[in-house]
């Protein structure tokens, strides 16, 4: 299991491993967000495929790539913890287009944290 972080700062390419974005190579590295938050799989919208990894980025509430709404607005996500869930979205998400605050902050919780940051002290 990997979590890159190569859009995390919203440029391509400027965030590296665990700077300034949590980034996980091991199970063990997982501590903010906790496994039971942090996503490894979902649904990517159809739209956008593009590759075979998600872009997220945690500084502006934008989609790089957008996560699917093809099951009644929502999609699957697959948790570090094993467990999975159906999330349903309040804006249809579109690649490249500016992002739901509400989704977005949804997302960013369960994507990465600064480095050294405790999860109540995260960006909203």
């Amino acid at each position: 299991m990997s979590v890159n972080g190569p859009w995390l700062d919203g440029t391509y390419l400027l965030n590296h491993r665990n700077d300034p974005w949590a980034t996980f190579g091991k199970f063990a590295a997982i501590a903010v967000p906790s496994p039971t938050m942090l996503w490894v799989l979902v649904d990517e919208s159809a739209v956008g495929l593009n590759d075979a990894a998600f872009a997220f980025q945690m500084v502006n509430p934008a989609w790089i790539d957008a996560p699917g709404s093809y099951h009644n607005g929502a999609c699957g996500f697959a948790f570090a913890d094993g467990h999975s869930e159906i999330h349903r979205w309040l804006d249809k998400p579109h690649p490249f287009a500016e992002a739901n605050r509400t989704d977005w902050n949804w997302m960013q919780q369960r994507t990465s944290a600064r480095v050294g940051q405790l999860d109540n002290d995260r960006p909203q």
